[in-house]
């Protein structure tokens, strides 16, 4: 098990690499652990997109309105991280973009360095680190591609993807076309879908 925490990168508050930064509050917002306990062998880190608006009020990542739905998922559903590793919360992009749109490719860029100093980092210290890409700008950042189209490409997919259906949506799919109310053939008071 591991006996410290890794060292992330901090807070960035000088960084101009992009103009991002000119315009926030709390530019650089860094990675943060989620959650307290012992330390695990392994650790799970979510990447997100980038902060908003409440997160660059405050400094923080995952404080606004993705950072409810992770606590959410973290405490309510019994979605027990604690137990199994380490977790951790970051974004692709660590200044808050205008208006909260979708960060472009030289924000995402200029923000790697530190995406991959922590992913490092973590690898340094756990015996397995799982990320958790939230959203398309975290998948790009991660997997460092200019497009979900073209890392689909490298891998030998065809775009669009082809649908892919589960057993267990096939099951769900089944109990509600078994649910659904048949309408004989001129029952006016039979709903129609």
């Amino acid at each position: 098990m591991p006996t410290s925490l890794p060292v992330l990168t901090p807070a960035m508050p000088a960084c101009r690499d992009c103009a991002l930064g000119s315009g926030c509050s709390h530019p650089g917002i860094p990675t943060r652990r989620f959650g307290s306990g012992p330390k695990k062998e392994r650790a799970i880190f979510f990447v997100g997109e980038a902060p908003g608006r409440k997160e660059d009020e405050e400094g923080v990542c995952f404080v606004g309105s993705s950072g409810a739905i992770l606590e959410k998922l973290y405490i309510h559903d019994a979605l027990d991280f604690d137990a199994l590793a380490d977790v951790y919360i970051g974004n692709a992009v660590r200044c808050r973009p205008e208006d909260n749109e979708t960060p472009v490719d030289k924000h995402v860029r200029a923000c790697g360095q530190f995406l991959t100093r922590d992913l490092r980092a973590l690898a340094d210290v756990y015996k397995e680190v799982h990320v958790v890409c939230c959203g398309a700008t975290a998948v790009k950042a991660v997997l460092g591609l200019a497009s979900l189209k073209e890392g689909l490409k490298q891998q030998g997919c065809g775009w669009p993807p082809p649908p892919k259906v589960s057993r267990a949506q096939k099951q769900v799919d089944g109990l509600f076309a078994a649910k659904k109310p048949r309408r004989k053939k001129g029952d006016a008071s039979a709903p129609s879908c």
